[in-house]
């Protein structure tokens, strides 16, 4: 029975690295045949992709707390303004 894939959503963003890694060694190794190497990069760039999203989403969360010039943001002063 074939193992069940797991989403690229479910696993943690490190384990998404190691993953795209091991499909990186594979392909550079050239030993998979023509339609599982072609296989195994369609789902290296869907975890590519994942894992952009996911760093995306870390800069926005960074930039509401981080101003321009690396200072943490005042949170009771933007509350105030708001």
């Amino acid at each position: 029975m074939p193992a069940k894939k797991t989403s690229e959503k479910e696993l943690s963003f490190e384990e998404q690295m190691q993953k795209l890694e091991g499909i990186v060694k594979q392909l550079e190794e050239g030993n998979l045949p023509l339609q599982e190497s072609i296989d195994r990069f369609k789902e290296g760039v869907s975890i590519s992709k994942s894992m952009e999203k996911t760093l995306s989403e870390a800069q926005k969360s960074i930039s509401s707390i981080i101003d321009e010039d690396g200072n943490i943001k005042d949170f009771a002063e933007q509350a105030e303004n708001e």
